[in-house]
């Protein structure tokens, strides 16, 4: 039985993302010749490939590593659960049947990927790892890494030579006198390209911000957000050391909240877009649907590269309507006023007193204050009888109609009725009031 799977990004950049799988071998990298394409620094040109056997998928590296959630290495074929998270590079993925509902994954619970050091002993764990972006990235992080080690024959290999002669004329020197020759004091250790990097990013004042990851014999990854477009400017030109390569990925919180205006701005302008946090968004305002609400906030994941998060504060009609339910719960107004949809917002209704009308005013104002005037609240409450301050005897109707009040006041439609209320129309055993926005049915016993 042929099977509809689809990959998901669980966290990265590309997080929230979807694509469906297609054929019995998925190649996922950065190249553009494969099947699914990561376009991240760290993720290798054809990182690993996936495969469908039998109704099974199962997972297997390529030019990459794959880690599971324990932090241990994928070593050649191996089969994958649904859900199941894998890491390749810094970024989180997983497979399940398309359309099936997604259990939640914190992220938090993901472990990253450890740093390695930059030693040669190291050159197994690192291989193979290379930054995506950098021209023939295999081949000369091979060839670096080849004049690195002839380079550092040399120092090596004199070093020797001038230690042996050194004791050597001491003991000569020194004849027979008995003493014993005092041996070299260990050579002082080099920094590591690690440590002066950091201390660069000291200098800059974002070592606490960014974050230094080796992906390659002599190769650097800068990953991080810093708040100003022209920080990052200057880490690029300040990043430098003689025979390092640096990768960045770093964006500029005000470039990303740029863009995400732009990008909202195409699907939905009547939201408003803030800043929270680094490479976190907050979406505000009111949209009629949920659908639509939806397509925005995925829209901003997807098409806006660095965004790790967006805070999701849209209302929708639906959501305006409980939000009001719950405050009229929670008012005086509770069991008094009822809530029902229309086609452009929501009804109140209810048999209100003037008391009751001054609660409602005052709910209404602060929930227009807290959520915006977008969402529509029409009002149909009707007034008790006892509030009204007239009464009537007998009402006309016609184009000429009127009404006889109980203090035999004849009143024709469009008239005061006393107490700010209008006479709006009369008909043949009812008549329609009007007060404000307040507009309501009165209709007489047989």
């Amino acid at each position: 039985m042929k099977h509809d799977l689809e990959l998901k990004v669980l966290a990265g950049v590309h997080a929230g993302a979807k694509a469906r799988l297609h054929g019995d071998r998925v190649v996922i990298g950065a190249s553009d010749d494969c099947d699914v394409v990561l376009a991240v620094d760290d993720v290798a040109a054809h990182h690993a490939a996936l495969v469908i056997e039998g109704g099974e998928v199962f997972v297997e590296p390529l030019d990459g590593e794959v880690m599971r959630p324990d932090g241990a290495p994928v070593s050649g074929r191996e089969r994958l659960d649904a859900f199941a998270p894998l890491c390749l590079g810094a970024t989180w993925i997983a497979v399940a049947e398309a359309g099936a509902s997604w259990p939640r994954i914190d992220p938090a619970s993901l472990h990253p990927r450890r740093a390695l050091p930059l030693a040669a002993d190291t050159e197994a764990e690192v291989q193979g790892v290379e930054p995506q972006g950098v021209a023939s990235a295999a081949a000369s992080v091979r060839r670096r890494r080849l004049a690195f080690e002839r380079v550092t024959l040399y120092p090596l290999a004199v070093l020797l030579v001038v230690g042996i002669g050194f004791i050597g004329s001491t003991w000569f020197m020194r004849g027979d006198a008995g003493a014993v020759a005092p041996s070299l004091p260990p050579p002082g250790q080099s920094p590591t390209a690690v440590e002066q990097a950091d201390l660069l990013l000291a200098d800059l004042g974002l070592e606490n911000t960014l974050e230094l990851r080796p992906i390659g014999e002599r190769t650097l990854l800068v990953t991080g957000y810093v708040e100003l477009s022209r920080q990052k400017t200057t880490l690029k030109e300040r990043m430098t050391l003689p025979g390092v390569e640096f990768v960045h990925r770093v964006w500029a919180q005000e470039d990303l909240l740029r863009q995400a205006r732009d990008r909202v701005a195409e699907a939905a302008p009547e939201l408003k877009v803030e800043t929270v946090k680094a490479g976190v968004v907050r979406l505000r305002g009111y949209l009629p649907d949920g659908d639509r609400r939806n397509r925005v906030v995925m829209a901003l994941r997807e098409d806006v590269p660095g965004i790790r998060d967006v805070v999701d504060e849209i209302v929708t009609r639906a959501d305006a309507e409980r939000l009001l339910r719950d405050a009229l719960d929670e008012s005086t107004l509770a069991g008094r006023v009822t809530l029902r949809p229309t086609p452009d917002g929501v009804a109140a209704e209810g048999v209100l007193g003037d008391a009751d009308l001054a609660a409602w005013r005052q709910l209404l104002a602060q929930f227009r204050a807290r959520y915006g005037t977008e969402v529509v609240v029409n009002t149909a409450f009707v007034p008790r009888p006892q509030d009204l301050p007239f009464g009537v005897r007998a009402a006309v109707a016609g184009p000429g109609g009127f009404v006889m009040t109980g203090d035999g006041r004849r009143v024709m439609r469009g008239g005061d009725l006393g107490g700010g209320y209008v006479l709006e129309a009369v008909g043949g055993d009812e008549i329609t009031i009007r007060r404000g926005e307040q507009v309501f049915v009165q209709r007489f016993k047989e």
